[in-house]
């Protein structure tokens, strides 16, 4: 019989990886493929261009991300719980009412200077490897939230 935690951390590092992967070529398609992040054909990253920093343009990502992005996956992770465990319609919505504030609260805690930093100093190349880095402590933490509910 297999381990459920040793299934479960392949499965999220299998899904972590896809995402990232499906992340790079939709900007890759999206952009120029020659000012994609991504290695080219010889092995040599691209070189980056450096702009000056958008200090506006900054607080809006960072807001848009700890506000609108925050509320929505909040949601979207309490309510998926929820319903993996079968909890009826009703149960999802107390759930969501209960837990969304605490978690909320806590992601507040590590997430804006996350995206500040992600947006200021960590070279457009890293960014994704960073909040993923960060996004598996952060998806500890709510498996915790979630075990203990």
């Amino acid at each position: 019989m297999s381990n459920p935690l040793i299934n479960a951390t392949i499965q999220a590092a299998l899904l972590s990886a896809t995402s990232n992967i499906l992340a790079q070529i939709l900007t890759a398609y999206r952009t120029d493929k020659n000012d994609a992040a991504l290695p080219s054909a010889n092995g040599d990253e691209k070189q980056e261009k450096t702009e000056k920093l958008n200090v506006r343009n900054t607080l809006i990502k960072v807001f848009l991300d700890q506000s609108l992005g925050a509320a929505v996956n909040t949601v979207a992770f309490i309510a998926t719980m929820g319903s993996l465990r079968g909890q009826s319609r009703v149960e999802v919505f107390e759930a969501v009412a209960r837990d969304f504030w605490p978690v909320t609260k806590a992601g507040l805690k590590v997430w804006p200077l996350v995206s500040a930093l992600n947006f200021t100093v960590v070279p457009l190349h890293n960014r994704i490897v960073v909040a993923s880095l960060v996004g598996v402590g952060w998806g500890v933490y709510l498996s915790l939230v979630a075990a203990s509910t």
